[in-house]
């Protein structure tokens, strides 16, 4: 169950906020990726945060957008795999 605001979204938050917080995201994603290239162990605890926390989001989300949640955690649990087993 999401509690929705006044203004119509489940986040109180406004669009040109959102659109800065993905891409500090994205940026850090992108250098963390640069880093996995490298070899560095940086690249791969940030890999794995931020996969564990791609798969907690879409958990919160499994009632809304089931399969589309499920196939995004089993992607994570992959990614996760790969970086903690393989380096």
């Amino acid at each position: 169950m999401f509690l929705v605001g006044k203004n119509g979204n489940v986040i109180e938050l406004d669009y040109t906020a959102w659109g800065w917080i993905h891409l500090i995201v994205g940026i850090a994603v992108i250098l963390a990726g640069l880093s996995l290239f490298r070899g560095s162990m940086y690249g791969r605890v940030v890999g794995v945060i931020f996969a564990v926390l791609s798969a907690v989001v879409n958990l919160a989300f499994i009632a809304a957008y089931p399969a589309w949640s499920i196939l995004i955690i089993a992607l994570d649990v992959l990614v996760i795999y790969a970086l903690v087993v393989h380096g």
